[in-house]
């Protein structure tokens, strides 16, 4: 075996550990793929659940408010037609009064869904800038991994070639 033989043999060695870690890093980049799709995945179900949760308490926050409001207007109705006669003004605070009450529990159910709803823009956000975290990281280990192996042929190249020339 020649001195040449040796060198080709020193760099197709190389260039096969060079393969290796790439093929490594590719996996490696792969399983964190999928982790972080997993992650998402599963962050943008507990998204949804959330808002679904929500949506459903305001709507039944609303419909509970709307219930206490149309008690309070049919007792306000029933009071105001027994005491029509000596007190029409009262008929018509009561009046006033529920439709405030209504107002103000469908405010707070619109604030919940409201909140319901930036709730889950938030974790899909997180769940997106989770994973083009993980596709930079990925990337960058595949880049170095073809960076490092570019390094090691110019070095066997290098080597041959300083051999040649001396």
């Amino acid at each position: 075996m020649g001195f040449f033989d040796f060198i080709k043999g020193i760099f197709g060695s190389a260039k096969d550990a060079v393969g290796d870690v790439a093929e490594g890093a590719a996996d490696v980049a792969g399983n964190v793929m999928d982790k972080a799709s997993d992650l998402a995945e599963d962050a943008m179900e507990v998204a949804g659940d959330v808002a679904e949760s929500a949506k459903d308490m305001g709507g039944d926050a609303l419909e509970k408010a709307s219930d206490v409001a149309g008690d309070v207007v049919e007792s306000a109705k029933d009071m105001g037609a027994a005491a029509m006669d000596k007190a029409g003004d009262l008929a018509e605070s009561a009046k006033d009064m529920a439709g405030d009450a209504l107002e103000k529990a469908s405010d707070v159910a619109g604030d919940l869904a409201e909140s319901a709803k930036d709730m889950g823009a938030a974790a899909m956000d997180k769940a997106g800038d989770l994973a083009d975290d993980t596709k930079d990281v990925a990337g960058n280990a595949v880049e170095g991994a073809k960076d490092m192996g570019d390094n090691i042929i110019d070095g066997a190249k290098d080597a041959i070639d300083d051999v040649t020339d001396a």
